[in-house]
Parts: structure tokens; C-alpha cells; sequence
């Protein structure tokens, strides 16, 4: 059942209507009418209905005594779905060129004329992006007004959207089945057979967000090229206006358009060979031997970013040569990207940014900071960010600081690797752990171990050693994993609780204590940037900064709390705001309790990582925030974090 033929479904009722006003209602013929009727009875019939055929008058349904009783529910089931009905209207608007009006809209399917209102502001917030069609409204009809890239970036924006949000919404659960639906099965399967038979002759992919990007450009540029029937006038690369650097670029597009132009008889045209060479340089595809001495302008600027990026979030790039070597060619394609204005975008976005919000908002300042000094007009998206986030994480997993442990035996290998042995039972399989002998022990330093664990006696000013025998039984085990769990891991938490850097940059002046009702988001972020510019923290551009963040991507931690921040760029020095709401604020679809204000300076960037870090263990310690929550006062937020609060 196509989307026509679900809303003709939505529009038979127990009255009787001529076909000639479904065929008016759905800009097609009766014929056509009569033929999707036809594939409608038996679904009428699997619900207990059947169609009622009046000579000259029209068709209704009727309920069938003799067939088993369903309710009219079961119909509504299979009708359009709200988010079904808002990819139909706008379907009607930018493939089908309609100008429509709400009333009509409403009787189409049903619904009230508030329900079509809100639709129209849903479809003009999500399916419209940048460089796109605009809506336009004239005698009492809304329609789109768009020229030729207008279109095409429209149509993109619209696949784009559907492919980020096929989880959870129905009908992009399937993002393949809705590109179909929209664009043809035959225009689908013709270019993914085309990528994939390119793929195989010298081409790879470094994700598959870059590949379906590509797809959904092939799709949309077939789509409005489907009517340019195909000839023998080969493309024109001498039109290319790139950098002849980029030749691999135009002999892929040029192969990759002329096996789609073959399967399905059409011409592309040499804008379209212009704008996908364009595309291609901005999803990173290139020969399997690509030059790996980029000397171009974006190539210097990307090396410097990425050393930016190294230092003030304190990664170390050097670990791994190949995630490095990685970073450079996404930097670099990034930045062709914002430079010219070329859109990907990742299905997984939001999962990367609930999962590592300290990452992802460190990140995004330090790149926020570093794109705006090369590129000042230009914005970073979230999904630019959360690319880059995936390979730091890769790195900072594979250096996850594990826990060093020392086994001091002076009685010989096979002593040596038996107590080993069983450490490894009992210990974290990514602890590392060391055999030493009396003579070099000095070797060590003691400051970098976690856990002694020797058969003799040592004189060492170190807390966590533990002696066992040569032959380690069940004891020795049980006390090695004691002090294991009891000090070693305890260590650990009680780092997790120190707040060095929020109690260096909270200010008595900054800490709002609130018990009004009915805040907005909008307002506190008003209130807090107003006293950051009060006391010279920031200027007044700041607050449009927190806004443009907010977005972006929400800044919330949990349910009841958020970290809200804005560009450094306006920032005159560092410091903290904490914003505690005794009734919450109404903050998207959370009641937030405690907001915390990092304001960084440019000069501060480096302390970014570190604050997030602790602005997340603070706010995800749910006894601490029932205390801070409970405050009546800045000291007494002050001996919270300090510890000294009995």
C-alpha cells in the first residue's frame, strides 16, 4: 500500500462520495481512483468492512455482518501515521509543486486545522535546511518557493533528516524503504548498485555515514534529472573548477554518473559533475592511494587544529600513529566541508553526545574556538563534532589509565610467574602487572604504582604493599583483593570527588539560590549571562553565544541538571556560575534543578577537559546534588564541595 492509497483509505467513511472528489482531493484520475480501491477491499475486508458501490452516487463502507467484527480502529491503523502525514504534505509541496490550504489540508486527512498548523511548523523546523526552499504564503495558500540549488539542497536536507532519525519514528525505521517510496525503487537500487560496483575498482569508504551521504546526493540529483533522457555527449571535465589535485575526484564522479546515466537512460549535467566532485572531496573518497603529502591550505590548518585540539584537551595523539593519521585527513575534509558549505551527517550524533558529554562539550569549545579564527562566518555543526569525538575516545580508551601493580620476588621465574598467574585470576584483565627483583627495585618509582604485592619484607614509605608467601594461597589472595578494593579503588573514587577547578572559578557573586516558580530555560540563561556581564566576566555577546549553543545540542547532563555555555570568544576571564532552582526550571522536557555555568576564556581553553570532568561527577553524584540542592547559602556550597560539610 503506497502513501496515496493510505490517505485515500483515511478518507472513505459511512457516507457515500463520488470517486470525482477523491480523485480532486488527491490530483489523480477516477481511473486511478477505482484502481486503488481495487487494492484496498481486501484490507477492508481483513477488518471486517467492505466497500459500498452506489450507481451514480459514490462509494462508502459498510460494516459486514457475515465477516468477523473488528472495531474502526483497526482502519486507523493502517492510515498515516502524524509523521507519515507531515512527509506526505510535504511531499505534495516539493515533489509535487502544490500550493495548499489549511482547510483543504484538514478535510485531506482528517484532522483538525490546528493539528494541519502545527504540521506546517513542524515540516518548515525539521525539513528545511540551510540554502534551502523557503514556505511562502499568498491567497490564503502555503506553498515553497525555491530555484534550482534551493531544490536540490532541500531534497538533500529532507533524506538527511530522514536517515538521522530513523530510529523511533515510524516510517523511517527503514531509511531505504522511504527513499523508495519518495523517489522510486528503480532510482534506489540503481545507485547503490552504482556505489557498490565502484567500490570495488579502486574507491573506500571510511564509514558508512559517508557512504549513505553519498547515496542520498546520487539519489536526489538522479531524481531531478530523471527526465533528461541520455545521449552520447560526454561529460565535460574541463568545466571542473578545482584544483587539478583533485583528479581522482572528477574520474570517480564521472564513472559513477555515467553508470547511473546507463542503467536509467538519463544525462547528468556538468553542474552536477561540478557539485559532485565538490561532494566527494567532502566525504573523504579517494583512491586507495591517496597522497599522503596534502600540501593544500586546509591540510596546514588541519595540522594545526588537531595540535589544539592534542594540548588543550590533553590527548596524546603520539600513542597512536594510526588514529592520528586518521584525525589528519578528517580535519582536513571537515574543513573543506565548512568552507564550502557541504553537509554530512551522522545517524548517531545524539548517542555520541549523551555518551560522552564531557568529550563532546571540551570539544566542541576548543573546535568552536579554532574553526571561527580561520573561518569567522562560519558555525560547526554537532555532527562535525561527533565525528571527531568517536576517534578521541577510540584514543582515550586504548590509554585508559590502568593500574600498575608490582610483584617483588627473589625467588625465581617460576616463583615469579606463579604469583602472576594468579594475580591474573583475581585482578582486572587490563591491570598491569610486573615482576621485579630485590636488586631492581630501584628502578621504580613508587609514585607510579598502585599495589605492591612482594614475598619479602621492604622498607618502602608506600601504603598499599602487601606481603604474601612464596607459594600464594587462598589468604594471601583474599588480602591482596582487600586492599585492592579497600585502598586502591577507594583511591580512585576519591579523586572522582575533588572539585579543584570549580571551587578555583565558583564565585560567591555567580551562585543563585531560587524558589520562584514557573522558570524558563530562556530566562535563567538571561539572568546568569546579565550577571556575568554585571561583574565583567564576559561581554554582552555572550548570551547570544549560550543560546546559538543551546541550538545546537542540548547542554543537558540528566533529567535534573544541565551545564549551559557559551563561546569563549566573549569571555573576559574564567569563571563558574550555579544557578539551583528549589522548583526546577523548565528546561526542554526536564525540570532542572542545579545549573553550572562554565565560562572559559580563550586563554583558559587547556582547563576545559578537566572542568567538564568534574562539572559531570558532580552533577551525576546524586548524594552531592541532594546536598547542593539543599543550600541555603555560598559557604555552605562551598563545605559541600570541600568535603567539610558533616
Amino acid at each position: 500500500m503506497n502513501s496515496r492509497q493510505k490517505r485515500l483509505l483515511g478518507l472513505l467513511s459511512k457516507e457515500v462520495t463520488p470517486a470525482k472528489v477523491f480523485s480532486e482531493i488527491l490530483k489523480v484520475s477516477t481511473r486511478t481512483i477505482y484502481s486503488d480501491l481495487e487494492v484496498l477491499e481486501p484490507v477492508l475486508l481483513s477488518k471486517g468492512y467492505r466497500l459500498n458501490r452506489v450507481a451514480a452516487k459514490g462509494i462508502s463502507i459498510i460494516k459486514d455482518e457475515s465477516l468477523e467484527k473488528h472495531s474502526l480502529e483497526g482502519i486507523s491503523e493502517i492510515t498515516l501515521s502524524p509523521i507519515e502525514r507531515k512527509l506526505d504534505i510535504f511531499k505534495r509541496m516539493l515533489f509535487e509543486k502544490e500550493q495548499l490550504r489549511v482547510n483543504r489540508l484538514a478535510l485531506d486527512y482528517s484532522i483538525s486545522e490546528s493539528s494541519i498548523r502545527d504540521d506546517l511548523n513542524y515540516i518548515f523546523e525539521n525539513f528545511l535546511g540551510k540554502n534551502a526552499c523557503v514556505s511562502a504564503r499568498a491567497n490564503g495558500k502555503t506553498f515553497l518557493q525555491c530555484d534550482v540549488d534551493q531544490e536540490l539542497n532541500t531534497h538533500i536536507h529532507l533524506c538527511q533528516y530522514i536517515y538521522v532519525n530513523e530510529e523511533g519514528h515510524s516510517p523511517f525505521h527503514n531509511f531505504y524503504s522511504v527513499y523508495k517510496t519518495l523517489y522510486s525503487a528503480e532510482i534506489v537500487d540503481a545507485c547503490l548498485e552504482t556505489i557498490e560496483q565502484v567500490e570495488k575498482e579502486n574507491i573506500f569508504f571510511l564509514g558508512d555515514h559517508y557512504r549513505t551521504n553519498l547515496l542520498i546526493v546520487l539519489i536526489v540529483l538522479t531524481f531531478l534529472n530523471k527526465d533528461q533522457k541520455g545521449d552520447d555527449t560526454p561529460l565535460n571535465k574541463e568545466l571542473i573548477d578545482y584544483k587539478t589535485e583533485y583528479d581522482s575526484h572528477i574520474f570517480f564522479t564521472i564513472t559513477i554518473l555515467e553508470e547511473i546515466g546507463k542503467k536509467l537512460d538519463i544525462k547528468f549535467s556538468d553542474d552536477d559533475l561540478n557539485y559532485l566532485v565538490k561532494y566527494l572531496r567532502g566525504i573523504r573518497i579517494s583512491t586507495i592511494h591517496p597522497d599522503a603529502h596534502d600540501k593544500s591550505i586546509n591540510a596546514v590548518i588541519g595540522d594545526r587544529i588537531l595540535e589544539s585540539i592534542s594540548s588543550k584537551l590533553a590527548v596524546d595523539l603520539s600513542t597512536s600513529q594510526t588514529i592520528r593519521s586518521q584525525l589528519i585527513i578528517h580535519i582536513n575534509s571537515m574543513l573543506y566541508r565548512i568552507d564550502n558549505d557541504v553537509i554530512i551527517k551522522n545517524a548517531l550524533t545524539e548517542k555520541i553526545q549523551e555518551e560522552y558529554k564531557v568529550l563532546f562539550n571540551a570539544l566542541w569549545l576548543v573546535l568552536n574556538e579554532e574553526i571561527r579564527a580561520y573561518y569567522p562566518t562560519k558555525k560547526i555543526s554537532t555532527h562535525e563534532v561527533a565525528f571527531i569525538v568517536i576517534y578521541l575516545q577510540t584514543l582515550l580508551t586504548q590509554q585508559k589509565k590502568n593500574k600498575k601493580i608490582l610483584v617483588v620476588c627473589p625467588n625465581g621465574i617460576s616463583t615469579s610467574q606463579l604469583i602472576v598467574n594468579e594475580l591474573k585470576e583475581v585482578l582486572p584483565p587490563f591491570d598491569v602487572i610486573e615482576v621485579s627483583s630485590m636488586d631492581r627495585l630501584g628502578d621504580y618509582n613508587v609514585n607510579d604504582l598502585d599495589l605492591i604485592v612482594t614475598t619479602v619484607d621492604l622498607d618502602l614509605a608506600f601504603d598499599n604493599i602487601v606481603k604474601i608467601s612464596p607459594l600464594i594461597n587462598s589468604e594471601d589472595i583474599r588480602r591482596v583483593t582487600e586492599v585492592y578494593t579497600t585502598k586502591v579503588i577507594k583511591k580512585e573514587k576519591e579523586n572522582n570527588l575533588k572539585f579543584d577547578e570549580i571551587l578555583f572559578l565558583l564565585k560567591k557573586e555567580l551562585i543563585i539560590i531560587d524558589d520562584g516558580k514557573d522558570l524558563k530555560k530562556k530566562n535563567v540563561l538571561k539572568e546568569m549571562s546579565e550577571k556575568l556581564e554585571e561583574h565583567n566576566y564576559c561581554t554582552k555577546e555572550y548570551y547570544p553565544s549560550i543560546l546559538e549553543r543551546e541550538n545546537i545540542g542540548p547542554t543537558i547532563i540528566n533529567e535534573v541538571s544541565a551545564s549551559p555555555h557559551g563561546s569563549p570568544k566573549f569571555v573576559n576571564k574564567s569563571t563558574l556560575g550555579l544557578y539551583i532552582s528549589k522548583n526546577g526550571i523548565k528546561w526542554d522536557q526536564n525540570s532542572v534543578k542545579i545549573a553550572i555555568f562554565p565560562c572559559i576564556s580563550q586563554t583558559d581553553i587547556g582547563i576545559a577537559r578537566n572542568l567538564f570532568t568534574e562539572i559531570y561527577n558532580m552533577l551525576t553524584n546524586e548524594a552531592l546534588m541532594e546536598e547542593i540542592f539543599n543550600a541555603k547559602s555560598f559557604d555552605d556550597v562551598f563545605e559541600i564541595l570541600r568535603g567539610d560539610k558533616k
